[in-house]
């Protein structure tokens, strides 16, 4: 997930703070992360004349026995009846949730200042594609040719996984040194420039840095998870539910629940029956505000039940 700079982190951190502080109680405090992280927890603790008894980083020993004046101590040192522990990694690293977890620690024992941030919880506006609430992953998939018009809610997208664009097959050419200006000497630019520009508006091209006709936009659906290392070619549409296999390239649309995979990428399977995914796609969950998803949590573990309850809701 992506890290955070310290300016970010720090308001993060002030934000946060009263959501916890209350809870600590007549236990230690550790901080999780003898880093860049913990300095600033550290410092926001000692503002508020808070004691530290130490941090905590899986590397302590001789070589790291200290930092910032406060003993190191490794996970296996603390516990949740007398330590209180504040996580203070600025990148999410659910092994470490896990690792408290398993020692014991409860949701009133320990703190990860970075909770949720890695989800972005509205849907925005991104290199001019339209993404959707809870879905991540889409920098890398829109790094190199954004040509994407909207991606879904509660998408998976590895960041490994790229759009790519076409070159043209009706030129002299197929180099995108004739409309990508990038070998192009500076006194030629504006002359250069016009001639592009009037032959890209007739190939009905998206813009001068993108390559001409036949890049039409992308559109993905929600709750799409795509693997490692995809290529998604231009003009695809992906619908809801579906599954990219990793290392497919994806030269045709794929279907609501579909699960593609191969060069190119060919049918599969589909997740679920086919009246099952009528179902879904008239229940439409990722429209779904999060409560609602919390309060039925247990019936997303379990579809046919899931399907069961709302099935009599939409008869």
């Amino acid at each position: 997930m992506d890290r955070m700079d310290k300016n970010e982190f720090r308001e993060l951190c002030i934000r946060k703070l009263p959501r916890f502080l209350g809870d600590i109680k007549e236990r230690n405090i550790y901080i999780y992360g003898a880093g860049v992280g913990g300095s600033i927890v550290r410092e926001l603790l000692e503002e508020r004349n808070l004691r530290i008894a130490g941090f905590i980083d899986r590397k302590a020993g001789e070589k790291f026995p200290s930092y910032l004046g406060y003993k190191v101590v490794t996970p296996d040192n603390v516990c949740p009846d007398k330590d209180y522990i504040i996580i203070s990694l600025m990148s999410f690293q659910i092994e470490i949730i896990r690792l408290c977890m398993e020692k014991g620690y409860k949701q009133r024992d320990f703190f990860c200042l970075y909770e949720n941030e890695y989800y972005d919880k509205e849907d925005h506006i991104y290199k001019g594609c339209l993404v959707g609430k809870y879905t991540y992953g889409y920098e890398g998939l829109l790094a190199e040719f954004p040509i994407a018009e909207s991606i879904g809610r509660f998408c998976s997208i590895n960041p490994t996984a790229r759009i790519v664009a076409n070159h043209p097959k009706s030129f002299v050419m197929t180099s995108n040194f004739l409309y990508g200006l990038g070998g192009i000497d500076w006194f030629r630019l504006d002359e250069t420039e016009k001639i592009v520009s009037q032959y890209l508006k007739r190939e009905n091209a998206h813009g001068i840095l993108y390559t001409p006709a036949g890049n039409r936009t992308v559109i993905i659906g929600n709750d799409v998870w795509i693997g490692e290392n995809v290529i998604v070619m231009p003009g695809i549409h992906i619908g809801d539910g579906a599954i990219i296999g990793a290392g497919a390239v994806v030269t045709h649309d794929v279907e609501d629940y579909e699960i593609v995979g191969g060069v190119p990428a060919r049918h599969i399977s589909y997740r679920f029956p086919r009246e099952d995914i009528e179902l879904f796609k008239e229940i439409k969950w990722w429209d779904w505000d999060v409560e609602k998803i919390l309060e039925n949590l247990k019936l997303f573990f379990e579809p046919k039940t899931f399907l069961e309850k709302y099935r009599v809701t939409h008869e």
